[in-house]
């Protein structure tokens, strides 16, 4: 029911489609506790000033013995869009390598990818 660029809002019965930001991160020396991607995820929104709701994984894959290909989209909680300034700070926060993980989850990760879905512009 979406368009292009867009994503069903999670949690919603009807269609309710925004613009995500799409993350794509390697973790780096994973431990695999039973909760591990769950552990992540909280941390992640945690640091990032996200709720839970707003972030699904979307895939993973893993790589040896302890690196995780991780790609994730991040729903804004209000609007069809974030924010330049949200976007902005994400992007900052992930590339300054600001984000922590609890060692005995992943020691660190290296960004490949941040997208910023945004509406189309207005015709003038």
């Amino acid at each position: 029911c979406c368009k292009p660029g867009m994503i069903a809002r999670r949690d919603v019965k009807e269609c309710s489609c925004v613009y995500p930001v799409s993350l794509a991160l390697t973790l780096l020396n994973v431990s695999f506790a039973s909760n591990w991607s769950v552990v992540f995820q909280r941390e992640l929104g945690f640091q990032l000033g996200l709720n839970d709701s707003q972030m699904e994984i979307s895939s993973f894959n893993v790589f040896g013995f302890s690196q995780v290909n991780i790609s994730m989209d991040i729903a804004p909680l209000v609007g069809i869009s974030f924010s330049a300034r949200e976007a902005y700070t994400m992007n900052y926060t992930l590339v300054m390598h600001k984000v922590h993980f609890d060692p005995s989850i992943a020691t660190d990760y290296k960004l490949v990818n941040f997208t910023w879905f945004k509406p189309p512009a207005h015709a003038p």
